[in-house]
């Protein structure tokens, strides 16, 4: 169960962030980002309260993983 959670996670971030190269976020809809990623608004709606949380969930990813990099090159 927690592999599709994780799948659905990143099929929706991808869809998101692909759909965001041509769109505000306020002109895409759950309906659409859902088209987009493959996958049901259930499935979205398990996993995200809003686009608006997949975006937090993927800068506070990114910025983790940014953050470990760069103390990783300091102690080296």
């Amino acid at each position: 169960m927690e592999e599709n959670l994780s799948y659905a996670k990143t099929e929706l971030t991808k869809a998101l962030l692909k759909l965001l190269e041509s769109k505000s976020l306020n002109d895409i809809s759950i309906s659409e980002l859902c088209e987009e990623a493959g996958l049901s608004r259930l499935s979205f709606y398990r996993n995200y309260a809003s686009k608006e949380d997949i975006l937090r969930q993927h800068l506070n990813c990114s910025t983790s993983l940014l953050l470990n990099l760069g103390t990783t090159r300091l102690r080296q």
